[in-house]
C-alpha cells in the first residue's frame, strides 16, 4: 500500500476517533467529510444553540504530494503529534498554518 492509501485511512480514522463525543448538545452535530479524490479531510461542526447558528471548520487535513498538510486547526488537540504517534512521518507533515517563509524552521516539511 502506498503512503497516499495509508495516509487517507489513518486520517479518516483518526477523525471518526476523536470526533465521536464532541457534542451532545441539541441541535449542534458534527461531521468528519472526506474527499477521497481530491484528498481533503474534514471536521465541520454544524447546527443551532442559544447564540445561533454555528458552522464551522475546526479541522482540514490535506494530502498532497505525498504529504499531510494541517490546513487548519481550531482545536486545543496537537495535530502534528498525533500524527506521529499514529505512523506519519515528521518528514511527511506541514503546517499548512504557518507562513510559507517560515515553515523552513518548524522542523517539518517545508512543502
Amino acid at each position: 500500500m502506498d503512503n497516499a492509501m495509508k495516509y487517507q485511512q489513518i486520517l479518516r480514522s483518526y477523525l471518526e476517533t476523536i470526533t465521536q463525543d464532541w457534542t451532545s448538545n441539541p441541535g449542534e452535530e458534527v461531521q468528519v467529510v472526506s474527499d477521497q479524490e481530491g484528498r481533503h479531510f474534514l471536521v465541520v461542526y454544524y447546527g443551532w444553540s442559544a447564540q445561533g447558528h454555528l458552522h464551522t471548520v475546526p479541522i482540514h487535513l490535506e494530502l498532497r504530494d505525498g504529504k499531510v498538510w494541517i490546513q487548519e486547526n481550531l482545536t486545543e488537540i496537537e495535530l502534528d503529534s498525533e500524527l506521529m504517534a499514529l505512523g506519519i512521518p515528521k518528514s511527511d507533515i506541514v503546517l499548512g498554518v504557518i507562513p510559507p517563509e517560515y515553515r523552513k524552521y518548524s522542523g517539518f516539511a517545508a512543502a
